[in-house]
């Protein structure tokens, strides 16, 4: 499976996770910005309205490390 690609109008490549294709709508959409690499997440709902938020290569590698060694089960 993969994941769905959604526009906003701004020109960039927003990726839409799979495992958000069944819950009403709510989901988070991830790009890469090519220039700086870093990588911006937004909330699907807001559509272009919303300003997507932006994580360095860094964050982004922590935050997912943390995901998958399950620092966040307990949220």
């Amino acid at each position: 499976m993969s994941n769905t690609i959604v526009e906003f109008g701004d020109g960039r490549v927003w990726h839409k996770p799979r495992r958000s294709a069944d819950n009403g709508g709510d989901c988070v959409c991830i790009t890469r910005d090519p220039e700086t690499g870093m990588i911006g997440m937004r909330d699907s709902k807001e559509g272009s309205a919303g300003e997507p938020k932006w994580y360095t290569p860094a964050e982004w590698s922590a935050f997912k490390l943390g995901v998958q060694d399950g620092e966040f089960d307990t949220l």
